[in-house]
């Protein structure tokens, strides 16, 4: 097991230096351990400086100037409006509302209540590859490109041997 690295000097050196409120980076470096480390003893020791906040900070008057008058800007903007569609309906028009004691495999599985302790499911038959029927894939998944889209499975293309 690994030795200590805060001596009852360190600990002391410590405490004078946060009550001088010399930077954590720079204490880390006279006590020869890592920042955090100097930090987290402080921490526990409970003699951490005050909080960065507190602590004066001067602004240059360019960087001043420049956040007042943007937020005089911001001041004059008035809220934009936002265009939006409908949301159309998520569950279908007829839903099956199966449980799912009565789900087959190419069964939708869209939930259609808001019960779940006892959910009830849209059951319509899948897309190919998917868990969802055509109208709750074009619901659940971001638009794929139009080459990419599965076909439904009464739509799958025959191939014809002649």
């Amino acid at each position: 097991m690994e030795d200590n690295p805060w001596t009852e000097a360190k600990v002391a050196e410590l405490r004078c230096l946060v009550a001088e409120e010399v930077p954590y980076s720079q204490i880390a470096r006279q006590l020869g351990v890592s920042r955090n480390a100097a930090i987290g003893k402080a921490s526990r020791l409970n003699i951490c400086a005050p909080p960065e906040i507190d602590r004066p900070v001067s602004i240059p008057v360019r960087a001043a100037a420049h956040a007042r008058s943007r937020a005089a800007d911001l001041a004059l903007l008035r809220p934009r409006k936002f265009q939006y569609d409908p949301i159309p309906p998520a569950v279908s028009i007829d839903p099956l509302n199966l449980s799912m004691d009565q789900l087959k495999f190419f069964h939708c599985r869209y939930i259609t209540n808001d019960d779940l302790r006892q959910p009830t499911y849209c059951a319509h038959d899948t897309v190919e590859g998917t868990s969802w029927c055509a109208f709750h894939l074009a619901r659940v998944r971001a638009p794929l490109p139009a080459d990419e889209i599965p076909l439904v499975p009464a739509m799958t293309p025959v191939n014809s041997q002649t």
